[in-house]
C-alpha cells in the first residue's frame, strides 16, 4: 500500500521529465498537422466552438452541485454522511483549474498559443512548457489549459471512487476523463490555442490538486469523524 501511495505522487514526474525532451518537437509536429499555410489559420470547424463553450458545463456543474450539497449537509442529515466527497469534489476544482491554473499558471508563466508564435503566423518566439519567462501582465496565457482541466478534473471521480471502494463511481470518472478531456483537448490544440505539452500539464496540474486535496479533506479533515461515507 505504502508503495502505491508513493507511485501517486512520483511517477507523474519521471513520466514528465522523461517527456520534457521530445515535447518541443511534438507540439510544433502536432499543431501543425491543424494550421493551413494558405489560410494562416488553425481550423475554423463549428464544432470546436461548441466544445469550447459547453463541454465545459458538465465539470463546473459537477463542482457547483457539490458545494452546494456540501453547505446543505449542514442542515439535511441525509448529506451529512456526504459531506466530505462532496468536499473534495469542490475544493479540487477551487484548487487546480481555479487557483493554480488560471490565478498563478495562466497569469505568470509567459508561454505564447501557438496562434501566437512566428511557426504559425505570429510575432512570439516558441518556448517550451518548462522555460517561462515570468513576465506581468501576461498576454500569452497558453500554459496550461484551462479548457483541459475541465475535462480532467473528472479524475476526481476516479479517485473518490477508489477511496469509497464504488466500482460504478470509478467506472464513471474514467470514462468522463477520456471523453472529455479528449474532446476539449483536442478542440483547443486545433484551434491553436494550446500545444500538446500544455494540455498534458493540465493533467499533471489536476492529478496533483486531487491528491493534495484528498490528502487535505479524507486524512485530515474527517480525521475522528464518522467513517460511514467510505462503505459502499
Amino acid at each position: 500500500m505504502k508503495m502505491k501511495q508513493q507511485l501517486k505522487w512520483f511517477l507523474p514526474l519521471v513520466l514528465l521529465a522523461l517527456f520534457a525532451p521530445w515535447s518541443a518537437g511534438l507540439d510544433k509536429w502536432l499543431s501543425s498537422q491543424f494550421f493551413s499555410p494558405a489560410s494562416s489559420s488553425f481550423s475554423k470547424a463549428h464544432y470546436h466552438y461548441f466544445i469550447y463553450h459547453w463541454a465545459v458545463v458538465p465539470a463546473l456543474a459537477t463542482a457547483i452541485l457539490s458545494a452546494v450539497c456540501f453547505i446543505l449537509s449542514f442542515v439535511y442529515k441525509g448529506l451529512y454522511s456526504k459531506r466530505f466527497p462532496l468536499l473534495f469534489l469542490s475544493l479540487s476544482m477551487a484548487l487546480g483549474a481555479g487557483l493554480i491554473t488560471h490565478l498563478i499558471f495562466k497569469e505568470f508563466w509567459f508561454r505564447p498559443r501557438p496562434i501566437q508564435t512566428s511557426l504559425f503566423g505570429g510575432i512570439e518566439q516558441f518556448n517550451p512548457f518548462y522555460m517561462p519567462k515570468f513576465t506581468f501582465p501576461n498576454f500569452c496565457k497558453s500554459f496550461p489549459s484551462g479548457h483541459a482541466t475541465m475535462g480532467f478534473y473528472f479524475i476526481n471521480l476516479i479517485i473518490l471512487g477508489v477511496r469509497l471502494k464504488s466500482r460504478l463511481l470509478k467506472q464513471i470518472g474514467i470514462g468522463s476523463t477520456i471523453i472529455m478531456s479528449f474532446l476539449l483537448g483536442f478542440s483547443r490544440i486545433a484551434q491553436g490555442a494550446h500545444f500538446l505539452s500544455d494540455v498534458l500539464m493540465s493533467l499533471v496540474v489536476t492529478w496533483y490538486a486531487a491528491l493534495a486535496i484528498e490528502k487535505l479533506v479524507f486524512d485530515y479533515l474527517a480525521k475522528n469523524r464518522t467513517l460511514s461515507y467510505i462503505k459502499d
